[in-house]
């Protein structure tokens, strides 16, 4: 038995599509999330061995979000499945008795979301996703139990450079945007707390806009170029520390301009989770004689990239000193990015001061962090040569 579900407007059209790649965005409260569980839920009903994705950026992220809309407001019988006594912490799937499965995943277990073929991919809260999954995942709408694929990214707008806009802006994927009018049970107390918000936030989550956030600590645009060889000069690279959580970094030159003033080039940049430190040593090392300032709260991490022959040293790890330091270099003109690191300038475009309007919020802050390792270790170099000689002592 399906439970009864009529839905509205940008609903409906989202109901109805057999697109292959769309874009739902829209407000906070507009039932995103019930509809792409319900339309799920609908199809592995009626059509038996259907293989669903419904995924996050992590896989304990869905668990008080997109499960919890799935098993109290669209699951009606849980006879339905084989494996419901399972809690949500341990389940990797719902399975269903005529040979469906609607499989849970996250990016931090990206090997095991791409060792398999699915019929629909449902990528819940998009935009903490980076597209390199998101083209990752096209490749594996291929199992063919419907006669169309489709992968749907849902969330609430972001800044207005997000990739996801910018390939919907491209008519590369199809969007629909949804409406409070989409969902009939949204309170008037719900919709008055969102119209309550302030600045981006209310722009985003009340009127559904694609806006840059306030606050932005380092706003790269004004240092981006078009991507060209590193010129001559000494390479050096800001290396964050991770696994579950991204690894990031960046790998840059400095080099005198015209004026004798130390300009940073930054031509490269890395995220990745999931991934050994024996494989971003490798990356490392491509980058020849490039010295990499790293998070030095990792200290057994970085000894362990000097004996996988990747130069690394302790970074200058004072936070509002390597914001000045990056800052400074933006206003002087002393740094530039290249048009390529799209990596970088999206997490940088997210990176916003917390609510004490003093230090960042620990979002989106990997990358942002290296590059401020690297340029603060550059501006404190004194420093960061006591780092390293206490370094090698320590390995001695």
């Amino acid at each position: 038995m399906i439970k009864s579900f009529c839905p509205y407007g940008g609903a409906r059209e989202m109901w109805r599509s057999q697109d292959r790649l769309i874009l739902y965005d829209g407000p906070a409260g507009t039932g995103k999330t019930r509809l792409l569980c319900q339309k799920s839920h609908c199809l592995c009903a009626l059509f038996p061995g259907l293989r669903v994705m419904w995924l996050r950026e992590t896989r304990a992220s869905l668990n008080e979000s997109v499960l919890e809309t799935f098993e109290k407001q669209v699951c009606p019988n849980p006879r339905l499945f084989t494996n419901w006594n399972l809690s949500r912490g341990t389940r990797t799937s719902y399975n269903y008795k005529n040979g469906s499965k609607i499989v849970l995943g996250g990016g931090d277990y990206e090997t095991k979301v791409m060792s398999s073929e699915y019929d629909v991919i449902n990528v819940f809260e998009a935009t903490e996703i980076m597209q390199e999954l998101w083209d990752n995942l096209d490749s594996r709408l291929r199992h063919g139990k419907l006669g169309w694929h489709q992968m749907v990214a849902d969330c609430n707008p972001s800044y207005p450079n997000h990739w996801l806009k910018l390939l919907a802006d491209s008519g590369k994927i199809k969007r629909i945007p949804a409406h409070f009018t989409d969902n009939p049970s949204i309170t008037e107390e719900y919709k008055n707390a969102l119209s309550n918000l302030h600045g981006f936030k209310r722009a985003r989550l009340f009127e559904g806009v694609w806006c840059a956030a306030e606050g932005v600590v380092f706003d790269l645009e004004s240092c981006i170029i078009p991507h060209v060889e590193p010129p001559a000069g000494e390479h050096y690279g800001g290396w964050d520390f991770g696994f579950s959580a991204p690894a990031a970094g960046v790998a840059a030159v400095v080099y005198k301009d015209k004026h004798g003033r130390d300009v940073i080039y930054v031509y490269e940049d890395r995220e990745k989770n999931n991934t050994p430190i024996e494989v971003h040593a490798a990356w490392m090392r491509k980058h020849t004689d490039t010295t990499w300032f790293c998070d030095p709260s990792a200290p057994e991490s970085i000894r362990k990239l000097n004996m996988l022959q990747a130069t690394a040293v302790p970074a200058i790890n004072r936070v509002l000193f390597g914001i000045d330091a990056v800052n400074s270099a933006i206003e002087g003109g002393t740094i530039f990015i290249s048009e390529n690191c799209k990596f970088l300038r999206e997490r940088c475009s997210a990176y916003v001061y917390g609510p004490d309007g003093v230090k960042p919020e620990k979002v989106n802050d990997h990358l942002p962090d290296s590059l401020r390792y690297l340029v603060a270790s550059l501006a404190g170099r004194g420093q960061v040569e006591m780092n390293c000689e206490a370094e090698v002592e320590a390995t001695a």
